[in-house]
């Protein structure tokens, strides 16, 4: 994950999913960072095999939930695929 623009804080990070469907995942953070309406780039399945087969999308955050533990429930919405990424 990666803010597709400008932001205060630059980050990027690889998270495990916790749920994913056709067009949307769903993953905990503890970075306070993503907001509801933020673009990002999103590569899944993300793998460092060699020849693996990850795709970049362009996608939106959908919804931010309070967890326990200062934790963030995260859903974001796949809008359109970008490219394969090596």
């Amino acid at each position: 994950m990666r803010p597709s623009g400008f932001v205060e804080n630059e980050f990027e990070e690889v998270l495990t999913t916790v749920n994913i469907s056709r067009d949307g995942v769903y993953f905990v953070t503890e970075r306070k960072d993503y907001i509801a309406g933020l673009r990002l780039f999103v590569t899944t399945p993300y793998s460092t095999a060699p020849g693996a087969l990850n795709m970049e999308y362009l996608a939106r955050v959908v919804r931010v939930d309070s967890l326990s533990g200062g934790r963030r429930g995260i859903a974001i919405h796949l809008l359109t695929p970008i490219k394969f990424k090596s």
